[in-house]
Formats: C-alpha cells, sequence, structure tokens
C-alpha cells in the first residue's frame, strides 16, 4: 500500500550501495563550498538544506528492498561527512521526521514521494532552527496541521 520511487538509484540508495564515488561526492562537496564562499563574498547568509528522501524515514514499508550495508554508509551520510570536513553544516532533518513519524501521522503521502505538509512543516522548523540560531529576528510560522493518516482527496483533501 505505498509507493516508493524505483528512479535514480533510489533502491541502490536504500540498499546502502550508492555508485557515487568518493570522487564524486567530493567535486559535489567542493560545488557546495563553492556557493557558500559566493554567498560570504555577497554578504549573503548560506543555508544547506538536504530533504531525506522517503524511503530513508519509512523504510519499513519497502518491503522488496532490503539493505544491504549500514546507514552510516548511505550515500547521504557519506556527502554529509565530505561536507562537514569543509566546514559546511547541513540541515538534514532526519532525526526530526523519524521522531514525528512515531506519533501515527504522515509526513509523505503513501502514494506519493513527496512530503504532505505536515513533513513540509518538520522541515521547515529545523531549517528555522539553524536560521534563528545565528538571525533570531526571523520569527518562525507556528501551525498545526489536520491529522494526515490516510491518501483519500475526499476524507481529508485538506490534508493535500
Amino acid at each position: 500500500g505505498w509507493m516508493f520511487y524505483k528512479g535514480d538509484r533510489n533502491e541502490q540508495d536504500f540498499r546502502n550501495v550508492h555508485p557515487a564515488s568518493s570522487d564524486d561526492l567530493e567535486k559535489s562537496a567542493n560545488y557546495v563550498v563553492h556557493l557558500r564562499d559566493w554567498c560570504i563574498r555577497n554578504n549573503k547568509k548560506f543555508y544547506f538544506f538536504i530533504a531525506p528522501n522517503k524511503h530513508r524515514v519509512y523504510g519499513e514499508y519497502y518491503r522488496y528492498v532490503h539493505k544491504q550495508n549500514p546507514d552510516n554508509l548511505s550515500m547521504v551520510n557519506r556527502f554529509l561527512s565530505k561536507t562537514k570536513t569543509k566546514g559546511i553544516d547541513a540541515i538534514y532533518p532526519i532525526d526530526a521526521l523519524l521522531k514525528e513519524k512515531n506519533d501515527g501521522q504522515l509526513l509523505y503521502w503513501k502514494h506519493d514521494t513527496h512530503w504532505n505538509a505536515r513533513g513540509a512543516y518538520i522541515g521547515y522548523m529545523a531549517l528555522m532552527q539553524k536560521i534563528n540560531e545565528s538571525d533570531n529576528s526571523i520569527k518562525k510560522v507556528e501551525s498545526s496541521f489536520i491529522p494526515c493518516s490516510t491518501y483519500s482527496v475526499i476524507s481529508n483533501s485538506a490534508c493535500r
């Protein structure tokens, strides 16, 4: 009853056997450093946010795909390690999403690969927490969402 995206090597990513080489990750991390440095030179704030894939939050429903390696070998964790050594403090709200999913309300749609409004709000709050570490002038928007426990246009249309 759950849909997961198969393209872009998502199955390999869930298995933690993504083919990204250390060189590939180094080039990508250097690109992020380049963006940060441009922002610094131009007096802009820089925040690097990575939205977790649905299979990282709801992996227990990815029934036909099994992990071959631990999560510390996932592409995102390998990439985060590279960026951290270069002074990039990425915002990756996986822990917040995993904590919030335990209340029984969906954070991603069952039949879509994107997070719903509640999941997006959890990501937004993680971003705002990071922003407020250096700039308390930006206020967070507090909100409560209608529980999104099913994917139905009729019964939970307000959750869409």
